[in-house]
């Protein structure tokens, strides 16, 4: 008997030769794993909205807040591609109604319902309030929007949704996706360790592997301090060198098979005790948020079934 051909959604991008036959960016995966990094983001996103932005509005974008419009006026007129709709919604209820409406797409995709329309809505909202506060915002915010962005392109309905893509409803066999999107956003993720590794490379705290000593012990990036678990100097040294080699190299970790895995749960255990221990905000959770598209989804529950292999999954 004879099995049903798989159903593929999405857009096959078109590459040069040398990339189109790069199978890590255009093999189609299974939809669990779309359908996975999308309840990821959609979830991080949510505790964003809620815990971080909705309480502090009127402190951040309100009328008399340290983000209103007037003050950054100067900052959104230096240059044409910024823009936002709180510019020309009133300072007094803009920023809760344009924070509701984001809260809401953040569940439609956890939910599944029309993903990609509610990442654009979520995605135009999360540059709308970066450009409006950029002082407000650090790096995971980047993440964040680049992850939106991909959504947005990214038929992520194939599985786990209240409203399935219509091709996968009526699916007889597995469905897959073009991963592309998910790709590129690993590729983001490892520009940025790459960038960051560099920059502490130059650094000569970072050098001398002193630098973590004097975070763990400023009450301005720390939850609590470095007193609370004193760690012995040279340990001190070999965290600050193993951030720099791990981030410096991940690139090259990922692509080789014997590093690959021991780096990524590296990544994972980094991002988990720094979002624990400093400042950081949602930076490390929406880091992971990258990570979801690895783990084989489509195997959970269902141990017998598989993706065709792939050099990076």
């Amino acid at each position: 008997m004879t099995a049903p051909p798989p159903t593929v959604l999405g857009v096959a991008p078109r590459l040069p030769p040398t990339l189109q036959n790069w199978a890590w960016l255009t093999a189609p995966v299974r939809a669990e794993r779309a359908a996975a990094f999308r309840v990821a983001v959609g979830a991080v996103l949510l505790l964003d909205v809620l815990v971080q932005y909705l309480p502090h509005w009127k402190l951040f974008y309100g009328p008399d807040g340290i983000g209103s419009p007037d003050i950054h006026a100067e900052f959104m007129a230096a240059h044409w591609a910024r823009w936002s709709l709180l510019a020309p919604l009133p300072a007094s209820w803009g920023p809760p109604a344009l924070l509701a409406l984001w809260a809401v797409s953040a569940v439609g995709l956890i939910v599944g319902y029309r993903p990609r329309l509610m990442a654009l809505v979520a995605w135009v909202l999360a540059v709308s309030f970066f450009n409006s506060h950029p002082y407000l915002h650090n790096g995971g915010d980047r993440i964040k929007i680049m992850a939106l962005l991909m959504l947005a392109f990214l038929p992520s309905d194939g599985r786990w949704a209240v409203r399935k893509h219509p091709a996968a409803r009526t699916a007889p066999g597995p469905v897959f996706v073009h991963p592309w999107p998910m790709r590129l956003m690993f590729i983001h993720l490892c520009t940025v360790y790459f960038f960051n590794g560099y920059y502490k490379f130059i650094g000569p705290g970072w050098r001398d592997g002193t630098v973590l000593h004097y975070v763990t012990h400023d009450p301005g990036w720390t939850h609590w301090s470095g007193e609370f678990f004193p760690m012995p100097p040279l340990a001190v040294n070999v965290l600050c060198w193993v951030t720099v080699i791990w981030e410096l190299g991940f690139p090259l970790w990922v692509i080789l098979k014997p590093t690959r895995n021991i780096t990524l749960v590296i990544g994972v255990a980094f991002h988990l005790i720094t979002f624990l221990h400093l400042e950081v905000g949602l930076f490390p959770l929406y880091a992971i948020c990258g990570y979801v598209p690895i783990l084989a989804w489509e195997t959970w529950r269902q141990p017998k079934i598989t993706s065709p292999p792939s050099p990076l999954s």
